[in-house]
């Protein structure tokens, strides 16, 4: 079988065996696989964005990688509808990468304000003053509420 083949290509003219090599070429190149995988694994990662709350902690990323992904989605599927041996998922597949890059950061970034929040919720907020606890209240313009009790015989403040 394989003799046959062999015998019959040595046949061809150097036109009919570019035409054979070039119709070869295109059915690898155009046999790509779709990147479902792909697809799969930024579908869950910007799912894992929204629901760690990235669209009101990291509302600019989080919509960022949405769209992305969108975007991905759209030429994944125009891809999808062409000859298989015309489909080309570059571009839907770096979207895809960008879409799942950017959700990830941006579950980072959810992640990292509601520990921020968390936080500030347990803790008291600190006390705005500059004076330690052992230092005396002292007014700053120089006046002493107790300057008439002093006279009048009250009791002295330090």
């Amino acid at each position: 079988m394989i003799r046959k083949c062999v015998t019959r290509a040595c046949r061809l003219s150097r036109g009919e065996l570019y035409v054979v090599l070039f119709g070869l070429s295109l059915l690898i190149t155009g046999c790509q696989d779709p990147p479902i995988h792909e697809l799969q694994v930024a579908r869950q990662a910007v799912e894992n964005a929204r629901r760690e709350g990235a669209l009101v902690f990291a509302p600019d990323l989080y919509s960022l990688a949405e769209s992305e992904l969108t975007i991905a989605e759209e030429e994944f599927h125009e891809q999808s509808r062409k000859v298989f041996w015309a489909r080309d998922y570059s571009m839907a597949t770096r979207l895809m990468m960008l879409a799942q890059t950017d959700a990830r950061e941006a579950l980072s970034l959810a992640q990292e304000e509601k520990q921020k929040t968390s936080m500030s919720d347990q803790d008291p907020p600190p006390l705005l003053s500059h004076h330690s606890d052992h230092e005396e209240f002292r007014l700053t313009n120089g006046d002493d509420p107790f300057r008439n009790h002093r006279r009048r015989g009250g009791p002295s403040v330090p």
